[in-house]
């Protein structure tokens, strides 16, 4: 057989690879698979594919409602019901409203009816749910208006109408517990006020059991705080001092407005006010004049004028340059004082005490010419002084400054008076003989009891007496009674000054008994006559004293008194005196 060999064949083959070579080049292959480079970039290949396939796939589905925007009679069915899940899906009464309203209005043949009757139905059981928990919260309105929003025809509208009575019944037996708590705060029942109101607890409701309960508890209990704060500036207002007054005033500014008892905290602060602005009018009164504008800066400024304030400080700037006593800070008082005008609360007292201070300085000036009359020293003038200063009332404040220059000066006119008594009755009884002795002696006994030279007199008295009983002869005198005649004149004069004596010392120093004593007194003729003149000036000077202090309150009295002075006695021209300034002062003529 004849082999045919190929035209290819018949060049010169080539020759062949070897077998490890081709195996050399499949492992190239699979290392260059394998490695991570082009494992990653296979990756990102795929994943941009897919994303791009997606975003396609997308693009092609119809897009979300925007349901706030949408023109809802236009809306289809579908959007009314995905929106009104949306919307029911806040769980609020309002937009679950709005979710079975957005569907409501579905007719039985649309597909979607059924589905949006069930989703109605768990919306109106929801928004139930919702009212119950207003409820619950105190908000009965708001429970009410939200079940009413149930539909008729679901199924939880049967218990819309029983639900609502409930809790209409529920909220008077509350309200009812609450109505007799408040009229046991009003007569301030604090316990019965307490028991009512843990009737509460005992109410089908959360709100009523804990917040309200909690709320009208603490209500009583500041009823009764406030009530005692009330108590407390009642109590200051009668009785308290300053610092009591202001820490009760700031106890009422506590009292809140919505109180029960906010009006009367707020009528009661005028009155603090007023009771500080006494207290401290009755300081200055009392001459603590610091401690009144200690007080009157006290006044809280809630309740403070501050024009009376001003006035008040003003007044007691004048009552202190008035109390140094001196004229010209007594004439700058006046005229400060009548700055206050007319209509302001303290006008009433600025004028009183102008009047004062102005009386005050009529006195000083008078007392000022009593002095310039005692100065020449003599008799007459310083009885014209004495009279002077005696028109000094008792109420002011130069009163005893005044008496003391009285007495001052009647000293020094009775020791000028029964100086010159001793001095003559020495000069009588320098003769030496019984009858001059027995005079000076005589007129030696007109030196009276309580005048500044009695004791002397006295002395005077016993050593002429002792002298005389040392003489023979010892002559009849009224020295010594024994030797008259009870029907002798002496002895008719003793009894005389003795009855006289007697009526003047058994009145006390009243001015008719004193008078009385004077009468008798003036019917002594004899030797006693001596001694009854010096008695007649005596009780005539008492009266014209007697007189002087009953002006001080009684002027048309004194008047009266001062003129049954006896004419011719040393207190007759002082009493007439007297009686013209005491006229000029009550305006008689």
């Amino acid at each position: 057989m004849v082999v045919k060999r190929d035209i290819t064949n018949s060049k010169s083959p080539k020759p062949s690879q070897p077998k490890s070579t081709s195996l050399s080049r499949l492992s190239r292959v699979k290392r260059v698979v394998l490695d991570w480079r082009f494992v990653t970039l296979a990756g990102l290949i795929l994943t941009t594919s897919l994303t791009t396939l997606s975003i396609a796939f997308i693009l092609k589905l119809p897009a979300i409602p925007n349901c706030p925007s949408i023109f809802w009679p236009l809306a289809t069915a579908s959007i009314r019901l995905h929106c009104a899940q949306i919307a029911a899906g806040k769980r609020t009464v309002p937009d679950l409203i709005e979710a079975i309203e957005l569907v409501s209005g579905l007719p039985k043949d649309h597909p979607l009816y059924q589905e949006a009757s069930r989703w109605i139905e768990d919306w109106s059981n929801d928004l139930l749910d919702l009212a119950q928990d207003k409820f619950n919260t105190g908000k009965l309105d708001e429970a009410i208006a939200a079940a009413k929003k149930i539909p008729s025809h679901a199924a939880a509208a049967k218990q819309v109408e029983e639900r609502i009575a409930t809790w209409k019944r529920v909220w008077k037996e509350a309200e009812d517990i609450v109505a007799k708590v408040d009229k046991f705060l009003s007569k301030r029942n604090w316990k019965d006020a307490f028991n009512e109101a843990t009737k509460l607890l005992a109410i089908d409701n959360p709100y009523w059991q804990t917040q309200r309960y909690t709320e009208i508890g603490e209500q009583i209990t500041t009823a009764k705080d406030e009530i005692t704060k009330l108590a407390s500036a009642d109590r200051a207002i009668e009785n308290g001092n300053a610092d009591e007054l202001v820490k009760a005033f700031k106890g009422l500014e506590t009292i809140p407005e919505k109180s029960a008892i906010y009006k009367d905290a707020q009528d009661m602060k005028p009155r603090i006010g007023q009771r500080l602005m006494t207290l401290a009018e009755n300081a200055a009164d009392r001459g603590g004049l610091d401690e009144a504008l200690s007080i009157a800066n006290k006044i809280p400024d809630g309740i403070k004028v501050k024009q009376d304030v001003d006035d008040f400080i003003g007044l007691v700037s004048a009552q202190s340059k008035a109390k140094k006593g001196q004229l010209i800070e007594i004439e700058d008082a006046i005229s400060q004082a009548e700055r206050i005008p007319f209509g302001r609360p303290l006008y009433d007292r600025a004028q009183r005490l102008a009047a004062r201070w102005r009386a005050e300085a009529r006195d000083i000036a008078q007392l000022d010419r009593a002095r310039d009359l005692a100065r020449s020293g003599s008799p007459g003038a310083l009885q014209a002084a004495i009279a002077e200063a005696g028109m000094i009332g008792f109420s002011n404040p130069k009163y005893k400054e005044a008496r003391a220059f009285i007495d001052k000066n009647n000293t020094q006119l009775q020791t000028d008076q029964d100086q010159n008594i001793l001095d003559q009755a020495n000069a009588i009884a320098a003769a030496g003989d019984q009858t001059s002795i027995q005079n000076a002696i005589d007129l030696a006994r007109q030196v009276q009891s309580g005048r500044p030279l009695y004791s002397q007199a006295q002395a005077q008295i016993k050593s002429w007496s002792t002298a005389l009983r040392s003489q023979d002869n010892y002559p009849v005198s009224p020295t010594n009674p024994r030797s008259t005649s009870p029907d002798s004149p002496l002895s008719q004069d003793e009894s005389l000054l003795a009855q006289a004596n007697a009526v003047a010392q058994s009145g006390g120093g009243r001015p008719d008994d004193l008078l009385s004593a004077i009468s008798i007194a003036q019917q002594v003729s004899g030797r006693g006559r001596g001694q009854a003149q010096q008695l007649i000036e005596q009780w005539s000077g008492q009266v014209l004293n007697a007189a002087m202090g009953q002006a001080a309150y009684d002027t048309p009295g004194a008047i009266a008194i001062a003129s049954r002075v006896p004419v011719g006695t040393a207190a007759y021209g002082q009493a007439q005196s007297n009686i013209a300034a005491w006229k000029k002062q009550i305006g008689q003529r």
